[in-house]
């Protein structure tokens, strides 16, 4: 969509919470983008709290699940206690999911599916927040953790952006590669406490503040097509690094000069 058709009494923002992160403040991201955009921007709780029909849901969610990291997603029908294990994250979508890894693609088609009809426009921004994590698929690499899927809906993940990002080299020095398995407690626990703020962990204090920018990337990539910002101090960069998220949400300059013109005039128009 063309800046100059862009009519901000026609978009709604749909912003579902995700109920399990401590410090996740959905009320300051609501603030935040209509501060922003001057779009109309609407909480919602939960999104599987919304699906009606849950058993069918479990088997879809059930079916995007990725098995092979190497091979990427198959078609295979999901087994029936990988079934029984989503009926039962439905019913406490409070409880922390971070064992399980999820074709982002197909995941986000599965969202898209229980949306009403009357609200599947591309005026109608849907930013799902879940604590699920998701992946792309490159035939070469493999997959590789995302923090936020765009589209219609756009999916944004608070164990992603823990996940997602690197961590500084060091914190690896015992892998031989960035895999989705991770070293024993004890392991993590001290590298976290000498990597202390270098970068986003589970229920940190910064992780509303980080998901901003993120929330507004998807916002602006649905409406006008904007991709990642090239930028590192720029809140529309979306980083492979951990420090280079710190570099972009975290701290100051907000946006790029190219981008604080655009958020101008989007907020004016």
């Amino acid at each position: 969509m063309n800046l100059n058709k862009l009519n901000k009494q026609e978009i709604n923002l749909y912003l579902y919470n995700e109920p399990c992160t401590e410090n996740f403040d959905l009320d300051e991201i609501q603030s935040y983008l209509k501060e922003k955009t001057g779009f109309n921007a609407i909480k919602r709780t939960a999104f599987v709290k919304q699906v009606e029909d849950r058993e069918n849901f479990a088997k879809k969610l059930a079916s995007t699940r990725i098995k092979d990291e190497e091979k990427g997603w198959d078609d295979l029908p999901p087994l029936p206690n990988e079934i029984s294990f989503e009926k039962k994250i439905l019913k406490n979508p409070e409880k922390r999911l971070t064992s399980v890894v999820y074709d982002g693609n197909k995941l986000a088609k599965s969202f898209l599916e229980e949306i009403n009809q009357e609200e599947k426009n591309w005026n109608d921004v849907h930013l799902i927040y879940t604590n699920r994590l998701f992946g792309t698929h490159k035939e070469k690499d493999g997959y590789n953790l995302r923090v936020v899927i765009y589209g219609l809906p756009s999916l944004i993940s608070t164990s992603g952006i823990v996940e997602a990002p690197k961590k500084p080299k060091k914190y690896y020095q015992n892998e031989k590669k960035r895999t989705f398995n991770h070293k024993t407690i004890d392991q993590i626990e001290e590298a976290k406490k000498k990597y202390n703020g270098k970068f986003i962990d589970y229920d940190d204090k910064r992780i509303t503040k980080a998901l901003k920018g993120y929330s507004l990337q998807a916002i602006l990539n649905q409406l006008l097509g904007t991709q990642s910002c090239p930028n590192q101090k720029c809140r529309l960069h979306n980083p492979n690094l951990q420090n280079q998220v710190i570099k972009s949400q975290l701290k100051k300059p907000e946006f790029c000069k190219k981008h604080k013109k655009l958020i101008k005039k989007i907020k004016t128009k």
